[in-house]
């Protein structure tokens, strides 16, 4: 699948496919920075690194990738089946490699385990209606800045979709904080509906939910 994108008054071809393990130091590099305010920021770039890759080589996750004619990626997104399954699953499994990755060195199991039930369930005082009965998450959608409003985002999310529905997963959900305005109006322009707004750590974090109209 490919589509195109102007950069210094030149037509780009990219092409979205999903990523290979040589991929993963250009993943890394590219949500780094959609990271920054996030728990996962303060923990540093080394734990960043160290987690998503544990992720990427799930069987049950999907990382597609928009990559130009020279093997750049510029946009990628992340998608897992089990949030619950995946995060706490890494965390008992790699604790100790990523306490040591992280910006201090005092973590436990159980500490790293309360920290990724945080960051996936938002926890909070409003209650998001059918929130607890799905359990499949799109974790990270990132773009280059020298490719935004260019589609690449609305693509990644399409590729999402597709592999959702092969198997068969009807419907995900996708969190993110109500500052970021560029990422809600994405996710709402692509027809996601909101399912609510959760207080999270002072943060108003927006709960939408994509149907992929799978049939189960």
């Amino acid at each position: 699948m490919a589509n195109h994108y102007r950069s210094d008054d030149a037509t780009v071809c990219l092409r979205y496919r999903e990523l290979a393990e040589l991929d993963y130091g250009q993943l890394v590099g590219l949500i780094r920075p959609a990271l920054s305010g996030s728990i996962f920021g303060l923990l540093g770039a080394g734990f960043i690194d160290y987690f998503y890759k544990s992720v990427a080589r799930r069987p049950d996750s999907y990382l597609v990738g928009a990559f130009d004619e020279s093997n750049k990626l510029l946009g990628v997104a992340i998608a897992v089946i089990d949030h619950n399954d995946a995060y706490s699953s890494i965390m008992r499994k790699h604790w100790f490699r990523l306490a040591l990755r992280a910006n201090f060195h005092i973590l436990t199991p159980r500490v790293l385990t309360w920290i990724a039930r945080g960051l996936v369930s938002r926890s909070g005082q409003t209650s998001c209606r059918d929130m607890d009965n799905i359990k499949s998450r799109l974790l990270v959608i990132s773009v280059d800045s020298d490719c935004m409003k260019q589609g690449v985002g609305s693509e990644l999310i399409n590729n999402v979709d597709e592999w959702f529905r092969s198997v068969n997963i009807p419907s995900y959900l996708i969190f993110t904080e109500e500052s970021n305005i560029r990422a809600n109006r994405l996710y709402k322009k692509n027809g996601c509906e909101q399912l609510c707004i959760r207080n999270y750590r002072s943060k108003q974090i927006v709960v939408w939910v994509r149907h992929t109209h799978s049939e189960i």
